[in-house]
């Protein structure tokens, strides 16, 4: 069951974490669905309740956080591939989590590529974890729930800060980061030669920011213009 004060721990982790420029959004998801726009609600007339509950939830989210970057309320539709659509000259991102959303937003003239993900720390199963984790960060998890789901939620972030633009489905073990714990951050050690030369040419760049909190754990990834 979600909590009214997880929602102000969120916000206030991810208003830690998140670099200048990138706004963000937290909220709980609510146990029915209100859509704010009819062309949302027909794109989702064939989901399933916990499904259009998340998609409201998380719609809201990112309008309230495209708001604070500057931009203008409207609908948010899916592409082809199920990525959001965002206002022309805007990047965002959204998360869910066992009755927990959130977005970050910002403008495309500041970042190239922005990513989020929120998961709980206790669901990840041996088998899950041995799918998740590259055999050389395998020192750092020894198998650690709470570990292997930073590792998780860091891919799944930086997965949805690349797919929009370079459009690259990949496994768990295509990429393998390094975390520091103390500055709360990771790095990219290694990765998988079926992303494009354009991206691997970039990871030195592509920041990774994550904090714990209560049995929760969340992580932004986000790649800014070059200067």
């Amino acid at each position: 069951m979600s909590n009214p004060d997880h929602v102000k721990l969120l916000s206030s982790a991810l208003g830690c974490l998140l670099p200048e420029g990138v706004e963000h959004a937290v909220d709980v998801i609510p146990k029915q669905a209100i859509f704010e726009y009819v062309v949302e609600e027909e794109r989702l007339s064939t989901a399933g309740g916990y499904r259009k509950c998340e998609f409201t939830a998380g719609r809201a989210c990112a309008r309230a956080a495209l708001e604070k970057a500057g931009f203008s309320r409207g609908p948010i539709l899916p592409d082809a591939d199920g990525v959001p659509l965002w206002p022309e000259g805007a990047l965002a991102a959204i998360s869910h989590s066992r009755g927990y959303c959130a977005a970050i937003a910002s403008r495309t003239s500041d970042y190239r590529t922005l990513g989020l993900d929120l998961e709980k720390t206790n669901r990840l199963s041996p088998a899950a974890i041995r799918r998740t984790v590259h055999p050389s960060e395998q020192l750092y998890v020894q198998d650690d729930q709470k570990k292997a789901s930073l590792i998780f939620c860091a891919k799944e972030a930086f997965f949805k800060a690349q797919f929009p633009v370079w459009q690259t489905h990949a496994n768990f073990h295509d990429l393998e980061l390094e975390v520091d714990e103390e500055a709360g951050e990771l790095t990219i050690r290694s990765i998988d030669d079926r992303f494009p030369e354009e991206l691997r040419n970039l990871v030195n760049s592509i920041k990774f920011r994550f904090v714990f909190f209560e049995d929760f754990v969340v992580s932004a990834c986000w790649l800014k213009h070059a200067d």
